[in-house]
């Protein structure tokens, strides 16, 4: 237990990757969970239990489009204002009640 204190482990049924491919895919699976909880949140959506294949796939497809819409707005608030976050834009064009 020692030997692991500050480390984290990471297990997959991938075969055949590298440590680092492993971690960049988790990585980005995180940051497409993010993207999605924060969809839900801004549009206030309620939790959604799937059960038929076809609905789980579409809201996977849902979610992966959430996180590449997120990546490009976050490419290009980069370039021009790096301070910026799709958040941040996001609650500055609701408008005002």
């Amino acid at each position: 237990m020692r030997r692991r204190e500050g480390c984290y482990l990471l297990r997959s049924n991938l075969i055949g990757m590298e440590a680092a491919q492993l971690w960049e895919l988790y990585i980005q699976l995180t940051q497409i969970e993010e993207a999605f909880r924060n969809l839900k949140g801004d549009l206030a959506i309620r939790p959604i239990y799937h059960q038929l294949q076809e609905r789980i796939e579409a809201h996977i497809f849902v979610a992966f489009i959430t996180y590449r819409l997120q990546v490009t707005l976050r490419r290009r608030l980069h370039s021009v204002a790096s301070g910026l976050t799709p958040r941040a834009v996001f609650e500055n064009s609701k408008p005002s009640k």
